[in-house]
């Protein structure tokens, strides 16, 4: 049990850096901007590194695997006190 609750925290943790990185990266690659449209191909691969090019990517999706999971969870929890109060 104990095992299994500091797999949960480490867990949680990492996902958080990587929340805090991806912040940090979305920022640093003005990520903004090229969602909107406003700059599509700009600098796109002005690095030296393509892993330094994926993990930044990877940890800006990271965000939103996070922020949908959580988000998923607060609805299931809100439907089921729905239910429970019928």
């Amino acid at each position: 049990m104990k095992k299994r609750l500091f797999h949960s925290f480490a867990l949680r943790i990492l996902a958080v850096l990587i929340v805090i990185y991806g912040v940090h990266s979305s920022f640093e690659r003005d990520m903004g901007s090229k969602l909107t449209i406003y700059n599509p191909f700009g600098n796109w691969f002005n690095d030296d590194s393509i892993i330094r090019f994926l993990i930044d990517h990877l940890s800006i999706i990271g965000i939103y695997i996070y922020g949908t999971h959580y988000a998923l969870k607060f609805i299931q929890r809100q439907e089921q006190r729905a239910v429970q109060k019928i």
